[in-house]
């Protein structure tokens, strides 16, 4: 399966959206998890959650690194 597969997100403005938050999304659904469990996964806040969940792309910080995308696709992996 391709992250192209997940390109009709039910989300305004993903096509805006940067990648990796676009991969979030689909993790999301897949998984079907919560804002606050990604949060407890990656040690980070909710809110930083919910801010790359709701990136329209304009703004550089509500962008979620790679390297954490990474490390939550590891960690569902092994779950």
């Amino acid at each position: 399966m391709t992250w192209a597969n997940f390109g009709n997100c039910s989300t305004v403005g993903v096509n805006k959206m940067p990648t990796t938050n676009k991969k979030l999304l689909a993790l999301i659904k897949r998984h079907g998890l919560t804002s606050q469990q990604i949060a407890d996964l990656l040690h980070t806040s909710r809110s930083t959650v919910e801010k790359w969940r709701q990136a329209d792309g304009n703004v550089s910080q509500n962008t979620m690194p790679k390297a954490m995308l990474e490390l939550l696709e590891i960690k569902l992996e092994r779950d």
